[in-house]
């Protein structure tokens, strides 16, 4: 099954909070950009994943900035120009799909494990679960790997 738009931009908090999600509707970039870069992000890293984790689902993907500020995001989130998705699967931990992303795709521009202390989503139950973030940016693809964590023990660990 391939994703569709609305995987990439459905937002249960932007309806809860009136917050309008659709791309181009606040920041001053087109559809068409948004979209684009979406596709590319799919083409690139979410299919082939797909193809190896059928059951991956898009937890967030497409932010636009009233929503990414809503949850915290930086103001420069990759989200909002939806050059970036995050990722769960409800059999797998989030470190596999991160070891296999980092072993198997030959492009991407950011790949962090969000967070490996919240556990996994435990057949999607967990909604404040661990997770993978890949990006990618047509042209810059520099392959940035990190961790997001609030144990410092984790960084030292995987630093």
């Amino acid at each position: 099954m391939a994703f569709k738009l609305i995987h990439n931009i459905k937002s249960k908090l932007a309806e809860d909070n009136n917050i309008n999600n659709f791309p181009g509707a606040d920041s001053g970039l087109s559809y068409d950009f948004i979209t684009n870069n979406l596709r590319e992000l799919h083409l690139n890293c979410i299919n082939p994943i797909l193809e190896e984790f059928p059951d991956i689902y898009i937890a967030s993907a497409y932010r636009c900035k009233e929503l990414n500020k809503f949850l915290g995001g930086t103001e420069n989130s990759q989200h909002v120009y939806g050059y970036a998705a995050d990722i769960v699967h409800p059999n797998f931990p989030s470190s596999l799909i991160w070891n296999w992303c980092f072993q198997n795709l030959p492009t991407w521009n950011q790949l962090i494990w969000e967070f490996p202390e919240r556990g996994d989503s435990s057949g999607g139950a967990n909604i404040k679960c661990s997770w993978v973030h890949i990006s990618y940016i047509v042209g810059d693809n520099t392959r940035k790997t990190s961790l997001s964590s609030n144990r410092e023990d984790l960084h030292e660990m995987y630093a």
